[in-house]
């Protein structure tokens, strides 16, 4: 899996970015998705961070799954490529959701609100039919402290101020997006 910002340009009406996904398929480079130009609504003394997430352990398997930890170099990669400036934190291989948790906590009292906070995780994902919500699992993946629902990730994520750039990777993320109650197409 390849992911990448293929360019931010700057518009009289704003700064947009360009992100596309693209896969190996039988052998061959494949858009699988295209993120397309999306306007970053900010002006001024923006600070950049970004928290880029590849799970590749688990407790509950002795295999190693490099794929997530290799999107995560390459979001690093891509985010070092543009012109903003990200200050990346690159959690990679084993990772609890504590350390996620702690990672955001650290940032949160800093961020202002024309500050730009780019959230990328890539690790597998599920359903709890119990309270209906989709989760994605982190390394100690048990439901008591390794699964972090919709609702628990909308809240850790309020705690910075600023525009969120939300990119997650595992099964049943298409859940996520309603981690804004409005979504907005520029």
């Amino acid at each position: 899996i390849e992911i990448s910002a293929t360019s931010s340009k700057q518009l009289t009406q704003g700064l947009y970015m360009y992100i596309q996904l693209k896969a190996k398929i039988d052998g061959v480079w494949r858009v699988v998705d295209n993120y397309t130009w999306f306007k970053l609504n900010f002006t001024g003394n923006q600070t950049y961070r970004a928290l880029s997430i590849g799970v590749s352990e688990y407790e509950s398997t002795t295999t190693v799954d490099t794929r997530h930890a290799n999107d995560s170099d390459a979001v690093e990669l891509m985010l070092n490529n543009l012109n903003e400036n990200y200050d990346v934190t690159k959690l990679r291989g084993y990772v609890t959701s504590q350390d996620v948790i702690d990672e955001v906590e650290e940032v949160a009292p800093d961020s202002t609100d024309s500050d730009v906070f780019f959230f990328f995780v890539y690790t597998h994902g599920g359903y709890n039919t119990n309270n209906n919500e989709s989760c994605i699992v982190f390394s100690n993946n048990t439901e008591s402290e390794g699964y972090m629902y919709v609702s628990e990730l909308r809240t850790l994520l309020d705690q910075i101020n600023g525009t969120k750039i939300v990119i997650i990777e595992a099964c049943q993320s298409g859940d996520f997006v309603n981690l804004q109650d409005i979504r907005h197409v520029s």
